[in-house]
This record gives structure tokens, C-alpha cells and sequence, in this order.
């Protein structure tokens, strides 16, 4: 999982998390969506879509451990 800078049309930029397979994990994207309709600064959102990574990793680790064990 990664987060990828993008850059719009008006130069503004904003954060998405690509899994694995270069999708988008969609609902980060949603909520990174719902924050800039906010208000909410660039730094703001970038710091929030790296929390998330880090969340959406967690999740990820915690399925692989489960399920050796079941």
C-alpha cells in the first residue's frame, strides 16, 4: 500500500491510498473527498491518508495472522 500525490487541474493536489495492485482503496479516497469538501488543509489531508495506510496495513497484518491460526 502506498499514498500517491495527485495533482489536479487548478494545480491543487491532493492524497489517495493505492493498494497492492495500484487500485484506489476507496473508502479513504471518500472520506480524503469529504475532509477537502470541508475545508480542511493540503497537510491536513496528507497526514490523515498516511494515518490510514498505516491503519489499513494493520488490518491487512491482523487478517494474515488470523487466518494461519484458524
Amino acid at each position: 500500500m502506498r499514498v500517491q500525490e495527485v495533482l489536479l487541474e487548478n494545480n491543487n493536489r491532493r492524497y489517495i491510498l493505492v493498494d497492492e495492485e495500484g487500485f484506489p482503496v476507496i473508502p479513504v479516497v471518500k472520506y480524503l473527498k469529504y475532509l477537502d469538501t470541508t475545508g480542511k488543509s493540503r497537510n491536513t489531508l496528507k497526514t490523515y491518508c498516511y494515518a490510514l495506510k498505516q491503519y489499513f496495513v494493520f488490518l491487512q497484518e491482523k487478517r494474515r495472522i488470523t487466518e494461519k491460526f484458524v
